[in-house]
């Protein structure tokens, strides 16, 4: 995204939009910071890339 990181969207609009819809970041970073900041922004969970299907699916079904 230009301009913008996901951890930037997902602080800036996170609670403006629906607040209690749950976010699964997609990150190529898989290192504790950038998880634990996540996780504090709102993120319910996160996939690193490359990812599949069905581990999508696994974890839109630990949200539910």
């Amino acid at each position: 995204m230009p301009k913008l990181d996901g951890l930037s969207v997902l602080k800036d609009h996170k609670a403006s939009l629906f607040p209690a819809t749950p976010v699964i970041m997609l990150t190529s970073k898989a290192d504790l910071e950038t998880v634990t900041k996540a996780i504090s922004l709102g993120a319910k969970n996160y996939l690193l890339k490359p990812w599949s299907v069905e581990e999508l699916g696994r974890k839109i079904m630990q949200l539910l």
